[in-house]
């Protein structure tokens, strides 16, 4: 799928839209405080966890944090893998569909990017 990437800030907040340039109701969006570090998608907060920051120069010159959701629950969204310059690298997702936003199609990084979703 191929998404477009709309990026709008003011002094605490960064969203992130991103629109299917195929299906409407495919869009997403993130809101990212930066004072309390949280990411927001739909009605879930994300915090950074503990695990290692997932760095890939082929991607993006700074590391992605694993995000997790604050309340977790059994089929919550997540993890999330976000730097605030790229926004989300991927999602994952237990019970639907994992989504991987990489700037071109690459299966080998893809592949790369949902091993580390799912360490």
């Amino acid at each position: 799928m191929e998404y477009e990437l709309v990026i709008s800030e003011n002094d605490t907040v960064t969203k992130y839209s991103y629109r299917n340039l195929k299906n409407e109701e495919r869009n997403m969006e993130f809101s990212y405080d930066k004072v309390s570090k949280q990411l927001v998608f739909v009605f879930d907060q994300f915090i950074p966890s503990n695990r290692t920051e997932y760095l890939n120069n082929e991607i993006h010159k700074s590391a992605f944090t694993n995000y997790g959701l604050k309340e977790p629950y059994d089929d919550g969204t997540g993890p999330i893998l976000f730097n605030p310059e790229y926004g989300v690298l991927g999602i994952g997702n237990s019970y639907g569909p994992d989504f991987i936003y990489l700037p071109n199609s690459n299966l080998e990084l893809t592949k790369d990017v949902i091993a580390e979703l799912y360490k």
